[in-house]
């Protein structure tokens, strides 16, 4: 299992993890900065995903 991060706006964290020897991942919302984030830890394509996922919100979070 790996963990990657994503951090699509200010304050808004999520946390992927990824089973290594299969497809399963899941993933959640992180309240605050996780303690082990880091920009080498964001995945790339994960980051476009929750980039978009925000921008299409139909009720967008009023913190964001």
């Amino acid at each position: 299992m790996y963990v990657s991060f994503t951090n699509a706006a200010k304050n808004h964290y999520r946390v992927y993890f990824k089973c290594a020897n299969c497809s399963y991942r899941m993933s959640g919302r992180h309240v605050g900065k996780p303690p082990y984030f880091s920009l080498e830890r964001v995945h790339p394509d994960l980051q476009a995903f929750d980039v978009e996922a925000l921008r299409k919100m139909k009720f967008p979070d009023p913190d964001l």
